[in-house]
């Protein structure tokens, strides 16, 4: 009985994606797997990472008063993110919470929480993209195969993880027409990290299709604008420390943390010029696939009509495939053409891997679930 029952689980290896599972249990296989893995992660994990005890000191400065970012530093260095993030830290800071940040346990069990709600987010966004060929679904199920997105979440606890959480969201929201929603949403992601301001393109496209330009224009300046008031108690006395410090965009990488980027020399890496290229690679990618795949070129010109703000229709519902499409590669663009990817980056994109290479440009149609399981 249990030689037939790995027999068929062989065959299901050897078989196409779409066959692997019931595309109507995907949601609850998915869960039930990465339920499993956070326990394992909750029991038998020791690591403590010196990041989080180094949040905690810095937020131990802002609790003290200190509202200078460029006096607020901890054991890994200085804070290098924006205010929810300090925000977040001085919750972790709590006597009830995690003694005064000292106990590690609590806030990956926080962790834990927002990677499987992350996950459930996730797999409605894969449901909803593949909703006219939902057995295509089953892609979500390579995830329940890795563990690199649960080490950052649940085992390192990294703000990534928050980052991470309300992108998903803000792509749910973009795909069930509830735009404004999603700009606020990717706002509270750029609230934790600057490097969310990648997902800036996709958001102005999609809110500009769905609302019209001037309304998409107006959901992008919220987005920015939103960071004044999260940030307010430290702009109103120290502006210029707190944007030097949180918006430091010249930050140079060790070329052990470039990920993409290992077979070029160290010293190369550092020169001005090869950011540059990669500044210009990344805009030069994000227009091939606007005016290639995005947008029509023709039709756009044919409805410009004498304003602007007729560029688009009002109002107009996008595909949920299509949001899941340029968020994704407007994302894997910009990890791609990073200076620097630490570790936990790679969950800014990870979960989006099947997509792209199913869906996306290189489209791995014809491999089988063991094949692309080697490649995920």
């Amino acid at each position: 009985m249990v030689l037939e029952y790995v027999n068929k689980g062989l065959q299901k290896l050897n078989g196409p994606i779409e066959d692997f599972i019931n595309h109507k249990n995907v949601m609850r296989t998915v869960m039930i797997v990465e339920t499993i893995k956070v326990i394992c992660i909750m029991l038998f994990s020791t690591y403590q990472d010196d990041d989080y005890y180094s949040y905690i000191e810095q937020a131990q400065t802002i609790r003290e008063g200190n509202l200078n970012y460029d006096a607020i530093s901890g054991r890994s260095g200085p804070v290098a993110y924006p205010a929810l993030n300090s925000y977040l830290h001085l919750f972790y800071l709590n006597k009830y919470i995690t003694d005064d940040g000292q106990y590690y346990t609590t806030a990956r069990a926080i962790c834990s929480l927002v990677h499987l709600i992350t996950m459930y987010f996730i797999v409605r966004i894969y449901q909803l993209a593949f909703k006219d060929k939902p057995k295509l679904t089953n892609l979500v199920v390579l995830h329940c195969f890795s563990f690199i997105s649960l080490q950052a979440f649940s085992e390192k606890i990294f703000n990534d993880s928050y980052v991470t959480l309300y992108t998903v969201i803000a792509i749910y929201l973009f795909q069930t027409q509830f735009v404004f929603l999603g700009c606020i949403s990717v706002s509270l992601a750029i609230g934790f990290k600057a490097n969310a301001l990648i997902y800036l393109p996709a958001v102005y496209l999609l809110a500009s299709k769905s609302r019209g330009i001037f309304i998409g224009t107006l959901y992008v300046m919220m987005t920015l604008a939103l960071q004044v008031g999260y940030a307010y108690p430290f702009l109103s006395v120290y502006p210029q420390e707190y944007i030097n410090r949180s918006y430091d965009f010249g930050r140079v990488y060790v070329h052990g943390h470039n990920f993409f980027w290992k077979f070029v020399p160290p010293f190369i890496i550092r020169l001005p010029v090869f950011n540059a290229s990669l500044l210009l690679a990344q805009l030069g990618l994000l227009c091939f696939y606007l005016f290639s795949k995005w947008l029509k070129l023709k039709d756009c010109f044919s409805q410009l009509g004498i304003w602007p703000i007729k560029l688009f229709p009002k109002y107009a519902e996008q595909d949920s495939f299509y949001v899941a499409e340029v968020f994704f590669l407007c994302n894997f663009i910009g990890m791609v053409c990073a200076r620097g990817i630490f570790f936990q980056y790679m969950t800014w994109f990870w979960f989006s891997v099947p997509f792209v290479l199913w869906s996306g440009p290189m489209k791995f149609r014809s491999y089988s679930v063991k094949e692309l399981l080697a490649i995920f």
